[in-house]
């Protein structure tokens, strides 16, 4: 075996392109298309559905989160350490990730466990039922996490600098607090997933060793769901209400650090000055 001599340094050189594979099209059998990207060497697999959902979307502030945060709470088949136990079982990981304004619920499995973990995945998706006993637990441990996050400087001016540029009653500006996670129930909860998960707006996007087995056994339980492609419209506004005060302060009393955040509103993507064709 060679030896790494380490007074050299390593040898390097400047990236003058990257090529990114275009993604092909494979059409499930509820009309959903599935974009996958086939490649790599190992024989992984990363499933990802990508959900017009997120806070702009909300009847209750928190409600898109807990949704999407509790999905793997419970189906009436499985508990969530049956959940747990199955896709662990097997070396595989689900991943929950409620945004502003999509939401994204993402599978990893090995490709020889793909048929293995593939039903535990479409029955979260199809079936959960957000049992009380996983709801409590929820918001106590939120809540704590709450508390412990706003004694830091950090995280008190990130909310702070949302409401300045958003406004308090903007989902890109408003800050959670204990009496809007006391208000979650397992009837608010269904409904938001009932509306916009079980049979929501997704996107279907797949990356790793992907091959017509692995795709015919993806159409087996994702393509018998009732999801749809067309775009679910806002139930609140995202339209900004910017401060008219350039500076704000939070008084934090015993605090030893501070912090400070700078920012404005720029263009967004569909205004005509947005670069959209990134070259490298």
């Amino acid at each position: 075996m060679e030896i790494l001599n380490r007074t050299e340094a390593p040898v390097y050189k400047t990236i003058e392109k990257i090529e990114i594979p275009e993604p092909k099209v494979y059409t499930l059998k509820n009309g959903l298309p599935l974009y996958y990207i086939n490649d790599g060497t190992q024989e992984v697999i990363r499933i990802e559905l990508c959900f017009n959902a997120g806070y702009g979307h909300e009847s209750q502030r928190m409600q898109a989160n807990a949704s999407f945060n509790l999905l793997n709470s419970g189906t009436a088949t499985r508990t969530s350490m049956q959940i747990a136990e199955d896709l662990d079982y097997y070396g595989s990981y689900l991943e929950l990730s409620p945004e502003k304004e999509n939401s994204y619920i993402t599978l990893y499995s090995l490709n020889k466990y793909l048929n293995n973990v593939l039903p535990v995945f479409a029955d979260v998706l199809s079936g959960a039922i957000y049992p009380g006993k996983e709801i409590d637990t929820y918001k106590a441990n939120a809540i704590q996490k709450l508390n412990v996050n706003n004694q830091k400087v950090s995280n008190r001016s990130a909310k702070k600098f949302g409401q300045v540029m958003f406004g308090e009653n903007n989902p890109f500006g408003y800050a959670e607090t204990e009496a809007d996670l006391q208000a979650i129930t397992p009837k608010l909860l269904q409904a938001f997933y009932v509306n916009y998960i079980k049979s929501g707006s997704v996107s279907i996007i797949v990356a790793g060793k992907v091959g017509p087995e692995q795709l015919a056994a993806i159409d087996d339980y994702i393509g018998g769901l009732s999801f749809k492609a067309e775009p679910v419209q806002l139930v609140n506004s995202l339209t900004p209400t910017l401060s008219p005060e350039l500076v704000h302060r939070v008084h934090m009393e015993g605090t030893v650090q501070c912090a400070i955040r700078v920012g404005k509103m720029a263009v967004n993507k569909p205004h005509a000055d947005y670069y959209k064709h990134l070259k490298y």
